[in-house]
Parts: C-alpha cells; structure tokens; sequence
C-alpha cells in the first residue's frame, strides 16, 4: 500500500515570523524590486528605518497568529463555542448508531433498568420466515414484579425501536428467558492471611457474573489505564453509564459453559486461591464438565448464599488451608456475598451525570486574549521623522510639515493592513461560526485619530465616530465590503468544516436545476445547504442507516429527529429546504376542492387591433425587489385558492413576468407565461397614481410566495416494506420473504425542480449511492392527486402501528388480535399501491 499523503507540519524555527528573517526577507525583496534605484542599505538609510519599523510591527500580529488554536477560538467569555463552531467532542464524534446485534446489546442494557440480559437472534425458521425480522430475548431481574416486567419489556423494545437498522425490524413475539438453577460443589485451597468469608464471598460473586453474563460496564478512566485512546473507547453506540468491557469477537457469543474455563476464571480473578480441587457445577441432571450456556427459553443462574432465602444453593463449596478446614460464619457469607451484589448493581446503574464530567476533560480550555486598542507603527519612528505624539514644531516650516504628513499618509496604508490582520486574527471564531449563516468573512479595524498621530488632517472625515454615522457606514459599504468576497470564502471554510468530518458537499449539479433563482439567491441556497448539513454533519454519519421510530409521532416539528438516516441525509443533498418527515400536500389538503377553480383566472393576453401585445419584461425579482404583501389580495387566484402546478413552477421564476400598459396608459398590467416561447397570462391590471410601482411589488410579493411553496412541497417518503409485513400468520401471503429488504422513495412530480427529469435523475443517483447496499431501492414520482392518495393511506397506516405499539403487552388478546388486523389491512393497502406504482 502507499504511504498516505499528508502536509508536513513546520517547525516553529522554520517559519518567517522572527524580526531578522522579516528583515532579511523584506530587505532581499527591496534589493530585487529597487536595487537600482537605492544606493545604499545601511542603517542610516530611512527606507531601512521604515523597514525595520514595519517588521517590528509586524512580529506582534505574527505572535497573535501563533497563539494556541484553543485561545484564538475562545469568545470574551471565557468559553469556546463548539456546536457554533462544528467543533464535536470525542464522545459525539467517535460514537456510532447501534449496527450489530452486539451494539443493540449494550444499548439495552444501558437504557433499561432492571434487564440482566438482552439477545437479538433471528426467529424459528418456518413456512412464514421473514429476511430482516429479529426476535428480542430478554433476561429480566428476579426481584422484578409482574407490573414491572411488563413494563421493562416495554421500555426495551422502545429502546430497540429508537435505533433500529433501514430494512430492520423485531418479531411482534419478546421472548422472556428463564433461569435453570445450578450451584456450586468442591474444595478451594486458600493461603496466606486472606480471610475465609471474604475470600469465598468473593468467589460465589465472580462465578455468578462469569456463568450468568451479567454485564458490566467500566468507566473511561479504567479504559485509559488499559492503555485504550479516545477513539478506542467511544468505538460503539452511544451509551449513558459506561462502556463495555473491550473482548474479543468469539466471547460475545457463548453457547457451551465449560468448567475448565470457569476454574481459570476463578484463579486469575480471585486472589489467594492457591489450588481448586474437585469444583463442579451442578444442575440436577448428571454430572457433566461441558453445559448449555443458554437456550431459547433458559439460561443458567448460579445459587450463591445471600442472593434470596428461598433460593440457597444446596451444596457447599469448602475452604481448607495447609490441609485443615477453615470454618465459615454462613450469616456473614450472606451479608458479604450480598454487600457485593449491591455493590455490583450499583456500579450497572451508574449515574450518567459521572461519564458527563469525564467527558468533560477531553474538551480543550482556552484563554481569551483581547487584543485591546491598536498601536501605530509610527509612535515606533525616531522622533527625528515628527511622526510621534508631538509631530514636527511650529518652527520647523509648512514644507517641513507638509514632508512629514505626507509619510503620515504612507504609512497609514501599512498601519491600516496591520490593523485589518490583528481584527481578522481575533475575529477567528466568528469566522468559523455556523451560526446566524453570517455573510461577513473580512474584518477591519478603521484607524483614526486615537490610534494614528496626526490622522485627523488627513481623512476627509472623522473615522472615530460611532457605528450609525451616515458617512462610516457610506464608507464601509462602499469601500470595505466590496474586498469581501464572502460566498466564495464562506464556501472555502465550510468545506474546511466538513473536511474535518471527512465529509464532502459538491453540488456543481444542483446549480444548473435553480434557472428560476438568481445569482444571489442561488449561492445563498448553496450556502444554506452546506451550513445545514454542517450542524447535523454529526448524526448525519453517525444515523445514517437508521430506520425512523414508528413508535412515535413523526409528521410533527417537534418530532423532526424521528426520520430515517437515508431520508434526511438525501433532503440536504438534494437541496431540500425541509429535512424532516412531513406531509408534502398541506396546501393542497385545507382546498382540495377548490384546487380547479384557480385556474380560471389566468387568461392569455387577447391580440389589440390585429397586433400581439408585447409586455415589457421586469427586471430579475431578487432582493432588492420591493415586496408587498397587501398587494396580493387584489389578485383574483390568491383569493384563498392554492395556485395549479403550472403557475407554482412558472410564478417562481425571477425571468418570467411583465408589465403591460393598459389602452389608455392610466394602468398597468401585471402578467406572467411559463416558458420562454409559451403565452402570456394576465394575474392583475393595477390603477392609481402608483400602478407601475405596485404590479413590481405584487410581483415581487408572489414570487416569494410562491417559492415558498414550491419550498414546502418539496420533500421524500422512504417506505420500509419490512413495516409492511402482515403481522399475523393467517395474513402472510406466499411470496419470497426478501421484498422486506425493498425501499420506495415517494418524490413529489409538480415543483419547479422536481419537474426536471435532470433532477429526477440526479435525485435517483444520490439515493442510489447513499442507500445500504443489501437493501433494494425504488423511487416513484406522484403528481398532487397520487400523492394525496398515497399519503392518506400512509398516514392511517402511521396511526394504526402507534396504536398498537402502544397497546402491546397491556392490552388483552382480542384487543390485540383486532388491532393487527387492522394494521395488516392498512398495510397491505399501502404495498399494493406501491407495488402498483413500481411494477
């Protein structure tokens, strides 16, 4: 394999940032560009005065520079804003989603109190086996109750829900394991001063966690002592009480309990063991040195003393020293064995508000540096220039003074660059800010006469005055904000960002699908896009596979997590305005009725006299458009009506209205045609004294409606068919079990973008290249009626599964019988409509 590129970081020795090598170098570019022209380059040369005084200067910008990234980042409190800088901390960064059987295992297990154990396996293969549907097996505590069993059942498979994998689903029927008694039998040899009581107290507790695979979590500190870094340890699901003790593969799926390992256990575990004669593990059945571990519907419990007086091991393990029994207080072993039990149950139910701190520690601290008032270069001069506080005497004559304001303004320019350094070094982390989408990537730092002696001769007005001075804002609009490139270097430090995250958003072909945007307005859509993507780069990754929670509402604003991975992560791509799970026909369900009488309204533009009118065409409607909302109640189609598809594409353009003048030129009429080459339609004739100035308002006024609109019903369904599976037996129809591993993306038709086969095209591809591989993606687009009909369908389905999840294990077996089939009956209602649309 190669050796990965990289750029090789510079040592501090080799930067240019010292004073002799500022000096040497800007002395080597004077040589070149002035050898001609400059005798001589020795100290008494003032152009060498200036060069010196320049560099010297500059040595304090390039040491602000080199402070550490953390202090340059801190804001004036004290604080560095990491979700404002899409800066993530390890534990966000590193965790991931819950992908195999063993991160759903350890998530159980840490969301859920009162579980022992949690297994997903697949269900008994039968006629009706279906691909991608797992069966929950859970191991509750015994000292739960019936109420309680009930109701960690149910918080585990909520659990489970939350995260589960595209194409992934658990099995209707949660297997509840029960425990098969076994106890201990056999001679332990002790030695040394190690207490009896404590030392087999010891032994019952590590033998019940080692046959039982009672889980345990370790905390961060104990990780980083095994020598584990930060990526090592947040390698796995996101977990509150600790994480799981790193194994090997084979270890997390045991099936066969041998004794021989359980003795090893034991002695390297338990200290003070010198010899384990005749240790056995007894079950009631014939003695055997290999158990089952567990099985489908069991799994092994060790008796130890203490653990519950209805439950008492009916064997004993004895302890002898040197050959000679050492006698065992058996109240005093139950009180051991059950201080450590506590102790054990008190460590798996740790407070996460602990794992919060040590997370804390891996955050950076920073220090703020205000960089306080700036320092002309000039006070650095000899006093010989008149340059200082006092500048050139009274005496000295008008040309004297007039030489010496005239370096002034020389050197102003070099002091004004060494001020606009110093703003943008301590701006830095405004500028990597994520937050307000600010347009602004330059800052400056005007000079005035505070900063610069002698300065207020030379400006034509007074710097120094306050923000809402009419002539500095004049000025800084006129001449300072047009150096700011801001799009192009907003762009440049977003793809900084999501370098950092590996990540990468071209959207070259987004930009030739956006002819109804303009420039502006284009590359302010482009910018939102990466600034959203940004924000959620972190879930984005790290949920990318993730089903939605049918549990839960997800229609809904505040449901807006509750989307699957692909889905969101292909609405950002896409350059969707909306990222979350919502109706895409809102408008048009409160008038469905009234959607046709809209169209009445436009009429094509009637000849004149024998010849076709020709509308003036409106300038782009961009921002600077004056807008005015009022304006479009006169306009006979706004009247409450949701405007046809025609209108919303063609309304939407910046391109496509025009003004025409009425017959006798006291009006103006507003019209609109959707294509280049297509007619003309009339929205409104407006008179009064302002006509022309109004129809360009209204226009403006229903073009950003319009957009809007076009905005919100933009969006995609992504329809699991393993959802869809029939639920009762009876229901499963005979077909290939591995239509469950089919996706159905649901795209709307009718949008200015969406309207495009391009980018129809281009939204297939990125669903196609985001999509899991073993997963088998369709895509549909459904004009308003269709859609209409297949979100109602959808909808009721959406409703009916809440329903029963929230029926389940409560509810009574007719309840639940009539709940599935309703549920099957809405399913298979939404399949067959899908299945209709992709055939």
């Amino acid at each position: 394999m190669k050796a990965p590129t990289a750029i090789r970081r510079r040592n501090k020795a080799e930067r240019s940032t010292g004073f002799e090598r500022l000096r040497a170098e800007g002395l080597a570019l004077v040589q070149k560009t002035c050898g001609e022209i400059w005798t001589d380059h020795n100290l008494h040369d003032p152009g060498i005065t200036m060069l010196e005084a320049l560099c010297f200067a500059l040595t304090e910008t390039a040491f602000r520079a080199e402070f550490p990234v953390e202090d340059l980042l801190t804001g004036p409190d004290g604080e560095i804003d990491f979700n404002g800088l899409a800066l993530h901390p390890p534990h966000e960064a590193f965790v991931c989603g819950a992908t195999t059987p063993d991160d759903h295992r350890c998530r159980l297990l840490d969301r859920v109190d009162g579980l022992d154990d949690a297994v997903l396996v697949p269900p008994p293969d039968g006629p009706h086996h279906l691909t991608g549907v797992m069966r929950l097996r859970l191991k509750l505590a015994d000292s739960l109750d019936e109420a309680q069993r009930i109701q960690v059942k149910r918080h585990a498979v909520h659990v489970y829900r939350a995260e589960r994998g595209l194409g992934e689903d658990i099995d209707v029927v949660v297997a509840e394991v029960q425990p098969r008694d076994c106890w201990l039998q056999g001679e332990i040899e002790i030695g040394g001063a190690h207490d009896g009581v404590e030392l087999l107290a010891e032994v019952y507790h590590r033998a019940s966690i080692y046959i039982e695979g009672r889980s345990r979590f370790l905390t961060r500190r104990a990780l980083r002592e095994q020598g584990l870094g930060l990526d090592q340890i947040y390698d796995g699901p996101v977990l509150e009480k600790g994480f799981p003790p790193r194994v090997a593969k084979a270890d997390t799926v045991r099936e066969r309990c041998y004794v021989g390992d359980l003795l090893h256990f034991l002695r390297t575990t338990v200290p003070g063991i010198q010899a384990i004669h005749r240790l056995q593990l007894l079950t009631g059945q014939p003695e055997s040195t290999v158990l089952d571990w567990c099985s489908d519907d069991q799994a092994m419990r060790l008796l130890v003393p203490g653990d519950n007086p209805l439950r008492q091991p009916p064997q004993r393990v004895q302890l002898r020293r040197r050959s000679q029994s050492v006698a065992i207080d058996a109240e005093e072993l139950r009180l051991r064995v059950a201080a450590l039990q506590a102790a054990d149950r008190a460590r798996r139910l740790r407070d996460p508000a602990t794992l919060l701190e040590e997370q804390a520690t891996d955050l950076p601290q920073g220090r703020y540096r205000p960089t306080g008032p700036y320092r002309s270069v000039q006070y650095d001069f000899p006093a010989l220039y008149g340059l200082g506080e006092h500048g050139v005497p009274q005496r000295a004559g008008e040309q004297r003074q007039a030489q010496a304001r005239q370096l002034q303004g020389y050197l102003m320019i070099f002091d004004q660059v060494i001020a606009n350094s110093r703003a943008q070094t301590s701006h830095l982390h405004e500028l990597f800010s994520v937050e307000g989408e600010a347009r602004r990537t330059y800052w400056w730092e005007l000079l005035d006469k505070t900063r610069v002696p002698g300065s207020a001769e030379l400006l034509e007005f007074d710097l120094a005055t306050g923000e809402e001075d009419p002539k500095r804002q004049e000025f800084v609009r006129e001449v300072l904000m047009p150096l700011d490139q801001s799009a192009k270097r907003r762009h440049h430090r977003l793809d900084h960002l999501l370098a950092l995250h590996g990540e990468r958003l071209v959207q070259n072909a987004m930009r030739q699908y956006a002819a109804h945007l303009t420039a502006s307005e284009l590359e302010q859509l482009l910018l939102r896009n990466k600034v959203a993507y940004l924000r959620d780069v972190v879930p984005l990754l790290r949920y990318r596979a993730r089903g939605f929670d049918y549990s839960r509402p997800s229609w809904s604003h505040r449901h807006r997590d509750n989307f699957s991975g692909l889905a969101r992560r292909t609405c950002l791509l896409l350059g969707f305005r909306h990222d979350r799970a919502r109706s895409l026909m809102v408008l048009f369900k409160r008038l469905r009725r009234q959607r046709v009488a809209a169209v009445e309204p436009l009429k094509r533009l009637e000849q004149k006299e024998g010849k076709a009118t020709q509308p003036a065409w409106l300038p782009m409607l961009g921002r600077e458009t004056p807008r005015r909302s009022d304006l479009l109640k006169p306009l006979t189609l706004w009247r409450g009506l949701v405007p046809p598809t025609r209108l919303l594409r063609a309304g939407a353009a910046h391109d496509g209205y025009g003004l025409l003048s009425t017959a006798d030129d006291q009006g103006t009429i507003l019209v609109l045609r959707e294509s280049s080459h297509g007619p003309w339609w009339a929205l409104h004739t407006f008179e009064g004294g302002e006509h022309r100035a109004d129809a360009i308002a209204a226009a403006g006024a229903l073009r950003d409606s319009l957009c809007q609109l076009n905005d919100a019903c933009e969006g995609l369904h992504l329809v699991e068919h393993v959802l869809l599976r029939p639920l009762t037996a009876s229901n499963i129809p005979s077909q290939d079990s591995d239509c469950n591993l089919r996706l159905t993306a649901v795209f709307p038709d009718w949008t200015v973008r969406t309207a495009q086969e391009g980018f129809r095209r281009l939204a297939e591809e990125t669903l196609h290249i985001n999509c899991p591989a073993h997963l088998d993606l369709h895509v549909v687009w459904l004009n308003p009626d269709q859609m209409l009909e297949f979100e109602s369908a959808y909808q009721a389905w959406m409703r009916l599964r809440r329903e029963l999840c929230q029926a389940e294990f409560l509810a009574g077996p007719e309840a639940l019988t009539l709940l599935y089939s309703k549920v099957d009956a809405a399913s298979l209602q939404v399949r067959a409509w899908l299945e209709r649309k992709t055939s």
